[in-house]
């Protein structure tokens, strides 16, 4: 009798947390895989992305509570969408779907200008520069080059 009840009984996983969840379009209702989507909380910095499926839908869950969210989405040839406002709260389910607009964006001339500075390096600690000529004229006990690192600190 006690395993029927436990059988039968089930329990729902509750969350503390929430979701947002919704699909992304373009012309006619057609659904736009590849889209990149970012959930981002304004107040904490929280910030989190995915990409739409095939289907062009996201899921975000198991969000932080709070607010308000910006949610932004980016694909190639079309312009970013962005709601913002949204709070949430415990066991919210927000489902917020998009069309996406063209956008018509134009490649610019990006040009780069060098400089004809030298880096410069510092250096740390005890060093001691020596030249080829200094090294030249300087007597070597027995032709060996180890005996050179005795002249530095």
């Amino acid at each position: 009798m006690l395993v029927v009840c436990f059988l039968a009984h089930q329990t729902a996983a509750q969350t503390t947390q929430a979701t947002i969840t919704g699909s992304i379009t373009y012309t006619k209702k057609s659904p736009l895989p590849g889209a990149t989507v970012q959930v981002r909380n304004e107040s904490t910095g929280f910030t989190t992305g995915t990409v739409t499926n095939l289907q062009g839908e996201y899921p975000f869950k198991e969000l932080p509570l709070g607010g308000p969210y910006t949610i932004r989405v980016t694909f190639v040839g079309y312009g970013d969408q962005i709601r913002t406002g949204y709070s949430l709260n415990q066991g919210d389910a927000i489902r917020l779907s998009l069309p996406m607009q063209e956008n018509s964006q134009t490649l610019e001339v990006v040009q780069v200008v060098a400089s004809g500075l030298k880096n410069k390096v510092n250096n740390l600690g005890a060093a001691t520069a020596i030249s080829a000529g200094s090294i030249a004229a300087l007597p070597v006990n027995g032709r060996n080059f180890t005996t050179l690192t005795d002249l530095s600190p």
